[in-house]
């Protein structure tokens, strides 16, 4: 009942592109059979469009469907390739499409199943992504598509020659890619073109690891300097503590902390009761790489932090009474009696 009413839905207006070709009678009819199932009507839509795009092709090339051979869908996908899509560039993900024309008796079905010459290296390099590295389906994804732009890139006369790819082919590739894609996209790019030379080079196809000759791409986020909270962020944040609460006490010394003096969150996290110096008002601070530095201890950070402590102070004699005890040492040897340590 659900998919017949999503086929209802489907219905409802015809799918929405023009269609001229051999194949324009059966866009639409193809869609609801995808749809029925179980395709999403996104993705029927898309391969609907690819069936679309075929039907023109073939009218342009003065063809008909029963000649879709090996050669013929070949030379369409390239068609694909060169005209900038996206998707449904290899012979593979055209089987939805094919299996329907086959049913229909309109494509040889000893041909359709025929690949073209960089889908064999895409299959094994999808295996080696998903079982070797262990990779996510939409990782998976992005890098076959990058895979494909670049070896499409290194077909010549219908053929597939490993071999002969060099750093030059590598960074001519990079260099024409950047002419039509942005910084941000450009990243993945280079990203995705290593891992397949490194796979190349691990599979025996290469005899040299080329993915060092894969260029960097320039560009930082956030590489301007830092603009910190202005005033009025920060007294609203620091009056949102609730200083009449433990928590609240130690939200405000931290916060004071990082506001005033500056300090990374991993470097507060880091300071001891014996790093403050309230004799000389200093604070010992501990950086990155083992880095420390002695800072002055402005009075009202000071004060803010000496409300912590006495908190923390008040709490361990609470503690102390309730067990009994006359010292944190003798909680510590009862934890690790315990089995709390």
């Amino acid at each position: 009942m659900e998919v017949m009413t999503m086929v209802k839905a489907a219905t409802d207006g015809r799918y929405p592109v023009n269609v001229s070709g051999p194949l324009a009678g059966l866009v639409h009819e193809f869609r609801l059979e995808l749809i029925r199932r179980g395709f999403a009507e996104r993705t029927a839509d898309g391969h609907a469009y690819v069936l679309a795009h075929l039907s023109r092709w073939l009218e342009q090339e003065g063809a008909v469907p029963t000649e879709l051979g090996v050669d013929r869908i070949a030379a369409f996908v390239a068609a694909r390739r060169a005209g900038g899509c996206r998707r449904w560039r290899t012979v593979r993900s055209l089987q939805p499409m094919l299996g329907y024309l086959r049913g229909l008796g309109l494509v040889p079905a000893g041909e359709a199943h025929s690949v073209g010459p960089i889908d064999a290296v895409l299959e094994r390099y999808r295996r080696w992504l998903e079982r070797e590295r262990r990779l996510g389906e939409q990782t998976v994804s992005l890098r076959m598509d990058w895979a494909v732009k670049f070896l499409s890139t290194q077909v010549e006369g219908g053929r597939l020659e490993l071999d002969r790819i060099g750093p030059q082919a590598v960074t001519a590739f990079v260099l024409e890619m950047s002419q039509h894609y942005a910084t941000g996209s450009m990243k993945p790019l280079t990203s995705g073109l290593r891992s397949l030379l490194r796979f190349l080079f691990a599979a025996g196809d290469l005899d040299r690891d080329l993915s060092p000759v894969v260029p960097s791409v320039a560009g930082w986020q956030l590489s301007g300097i830092p603009v910190g909270a202005d005033d009025e962020a920060v007294t609203t944040l620091l009056a949102s503590c609730d200083q009449s609460t433990a928590a609240g006490r130690r939200d405000f010394a931290i916060l004071l902390l990082m506001a005033m003096l500056g300090l990374r969150a991993v470097e507060v996290a880091r300071l001891r009761l014996e790093d403050i110096d309230w004799r000389g008002g200093e604070l010992t601070v501990r950086g990155k790489g083992g880095r420390i530095d002695r800072m002055p201890l402005p009075s009202d950070v000071g004060g803010a932090l000496a409300m912590g402590i006495t908190t923390v102070k008040a709490h361990v004699s609470s503690i102390l009474t309730k067990l009994g005890m006359d010292n944190r040492t003798q909680i510590a040897i009862l934890a690790h009696d315990a089995g709390l340590t």
